[in-house]
């Protein structure tokens, strides 16, 4: 865990309760965290401008939504894969960070407006065989650039070749 930018040591926090409140790691210096099993939501930018957080590990299915600004600013975070309870990204979620891969499961039921506002995002692996609701969360040049996986044979890739998008 670190205070502030500098990283003071790798400590094993003891959790037991339902939610990560909203501001709980906001700025904080961690490179690595785990969401324990028991959490079924993160709270508004509870991981905002975590610059050096790399890696965030969720492997719990009761996690089902991610937070407006949640790792927003998470300049470091590259990649993260979604587990099966998480069925929606709220607005502006991973806003200004590394995310350059996602992957979530077949239960994406919603993606808000400008959930990856300001990213450099590359892949998506969706598993989804429906498209999930969508509001304004690429701009055409981002669309462009991004590099789509879907269930072959599903209303997803149907929906992807109507845009043109080849899969």
């Amino acid at each position: 865990i670190g205070i502030g930018d500098d990283l003071i040591g790798l400590f094993e926090v003891a959790f037991v309760g339902e939610a990560i409140g909203d501001f709980a790691f906001d700025q904080s210096g961690l490179v690595e965290f785990v969401i324990p099993k028991s959490v079924e939501s993160l709270g508004e930018r509870a991981f905002h401008n975590c610059k050096s957080l790399k890696k965030v590990v969720i492997p719990g299915h009761r996690l089902g939504v991610i937070s407006g600004y949640c790792f927003s600013g998470c300049e470091s975070l590259e990649e993260i894969t979604l587990p099966a309870g998480v069925h929606s990204i709220l607005s502006y979620a991973f806003e200004n960070s590394g995310i350059k891969h996602i992957t979530w499961s077949n239960n994406m039921k919603a993606i808000y407006s400008f959930a990856f506002k300001g990213t450099q995002i590359q892949r998506i692996d969706s598993h989804a065989t429906t498209p999930p609701q969508t509001g304004q969360i690429f701009t055409l040049n981002d669309a462009k650039r991004i590099e789509l996986h879907v269930p072959r044979g599903s209303e997803a890739a149907i929906v992807v070749r109507q845009c043109g998008k080849r899969l």
